[in-house]
């Protein structure tokens, strides 16, 4: 009935939709706010975050970490005696294919054994409501693994996991420390934070990002406001004069 709408027919509306002419203006107000193609050619694609891991909580709450199958490379070397082959040619691929699978290998290894060592530094999150995150830092971990940190910047680059139904980008267990009243907070608590103060302000009179940070202060975690900023946008929140607008609508 969208010519009915487009000429403002609300009798006629009215009269086929069952609802008064008040809510009809409202719908055709909505109409005109919709874009005429649904789908924009410059969007670009969504790359959606395909996990590698899983956490699950075993038998006595014990954390349990395996690697998901048919996510990573898989590399196999064709069961053939190296000696069988004819010439240093095929002998010299057997020994580059042996190579590869051991690489291959060597990686999923060590996916695993940084996601056992993600699940023990941060057993709270995923034994309780996946809100809270101990502060670790890359170079902890790397020195605790015994593997060098560009080996592990490498091996957490696109990589996440999943746990309790949610997928979580491994790179979100890994922060600096920020000082807070109640020791050292993590940047994900802060958002968290930001994120609690968000939902129970005042629709009249949003937070700005410069109350935000007086509040956070009060609370002994000092950052800039520009950090305030950058949190609120990771989390897809609005400005403060967005979401009054929002509220208001």
């Amino acid at each position: 009935r969208l010519d009915d709408f487009a000429e403002a027919r609300w009798a006629r509306l009215s009269r086929s939709l069952g609802q008064p002419q008040e809510m009809l203006e409202r719908i055709a107000a909505l109409l005109r706010g919709f874009g005429s193609a649904p789908v924009r050619e410059d969007g670009g694609w969504i790359e959606a975050l395909v996990p590698e891991l899983a956490v699950e909580a075993g038998p006595q709450g014990r954390l349990e970490v395996t690697l998901l199958p048919g996510r990573l490379p898989a590399c196999s070397v064709m069961a053939v005696e190296r000696r069988s082959l004819d010439g240093e040619a095929l002998r010299a691929l057997h020994d580059r294919a042996g190579r590869m699978a051991a690489a291959v290998a060597a990686r999923r290894a060590t996916l695993l054994r940084i996601g056992t060592h993600i699940a023990a530094v941060q057993s709270a999150f995923f034994l309780g409501r996946h809100d809270r995150i101990v502060p670790a830092s890359r170079a902890e971990a790397a020195a605790a693994l015994a593997i060098h940190p560009t080996t592990l910047g490498r091996a957490l680059a696109g990589k996440a996991l999943l746990a309790g139904a949610q997928v979580f980008p491994l790179g979100m267990f890994f922060a600096r420390a920020l000082p807070g009243a109640g020791g050292a907070v993590s940047p994900f608590d802060v958002q968290q934070r930001i994120r609690a103060m968000i939902a129970q302000e005042s629709p009249a009179m949003p937070l700005a990002d410069d109350g935000i940070r007086a509040q956070l202060r009060k609370e002994g975690v000092d950052i800039a406001r520009r950090t305030v900023a950058k949190y609120r946008k990771c989390m897809r929140i609005p400005s403060s004069f967005g979401r009054k607008r929002r509220k208001v609508t």
